[in-house]
């Protein structure tokens, strides 16, 4: 797999004399982040340089060869026996995807904007995580898109292991993801995640996950991790807890061809 020449994530690392210090800036309040940030990575920012990062390492010039990505995804929480399949079908050259469980469309985006066939609240546990799942797969290769980065900086978790991370503020709720790139391979190592699934919900941020990429392997010379652990986040201390509460098992990885409609909301008499 290339790998960035130092001047990259290599060189930002230095940054991490700072500590969590820089890290803590994305914690403030995303109200006034919100108000400041402007649309977009700007050229040549730490952001454009992790964004770059990312997409060198996951081979971001051989995913835009195709046209769509189909994925098979397991979500257990618990009891195996409760485990959720989806189907999720993603476009590499725009926001357009489509989630389906067992077989049922949920939700996606038709390349303008995000539908809902389904409440995610039926899901119970798992909505955040299913919400999540929308996205998680394929972030590498639409961060230049997921414009509202909204903070930069290092941090040190997992027995003090250390990563670069960016904070993401979602432009349509006070939904929020940090993401957590190794620095030793320039791979998406983690996302942490808080989910409102409505705007009627008071924000709890005891309700905050994180899911830790692991077993990359690859299709058509792009790496997917095949295994996303689910773990308890806390704003302050990163990851918490002896074990993981879930697993995101990703299978049957193949490019597709696909075109608009394959993304579009089903009517109300197919989902």
């Amino acid at each position: 797999m290339h790998r960035l020449i130092p001047h990259t994530l290599v060189a930002l690392f230095a940054m991490l004399v700072l500590g969590n210090e820089v890290f803590a800036q994305f914690h403030g309040s995303h109200e006034r982040e919100n108000r400041e940030r402007k649309p977009g990575i700007e050229p040549g920012s730490i952001a454009d340089l992790l964004a770059g990062a990312m997409e060198l390492s996951h081979n971001a010039k051989q995913w835009k060869k195709h046209e769509a990505v189909k994925l098979t995804m397991k979500l257990t929480l618990g009891d195996d026996d409760t485990a959720l399949k989806l189907t999720g079908t993603f476009a590499t050259k725009s926001d357009a995807f489509v989630l389906c469980v067992d077989g049922t469309p949920v939700f996606g985006h038709d390349g303008s904007e995000r539908w809902h066939a389904k409440p995610l609240e039926q899901f119970d546990d798992a909505a955040a995580h299913v919400h999540m799942l929308g996205m998680v797969p394929v972030l590498p290769y639409r961060i230049r898109r997921d414009d509202h980065i909204v903070g930069t900086g290092p941090m040190r978790i997992v027995n003090d292991h250390r990563y670069y991370a960016a904070s993401i503020a979602w432009p349509d709720n006070d939904n929020w993801s940090v993401l957590l790139v190794n620095p030793s391979n320039d791979r998406l190592s983690i996302v942490a995640y808080f989910v409102r699934l409505s705007e009627d919900d008071e924000p709890d941020f005891s309700q905050a996950y994180a899911m830790v990429a692991d077993d990359f392997e690859g299709a058509e010379e792009v790496p997917f991790a095949r295994t996303w652990d689910i773990w308890k986040w806390s704003r302050p201390r990163g990851i918490v807890g002896d074990e993981a509460i879930g697993r995101v098992k990703i299978s049957e990885v193949k490019f597709i061809e696909a075109d608009e409609d394959d993304f579009a909301k089903p009517k109300d008499d197919e989902a």
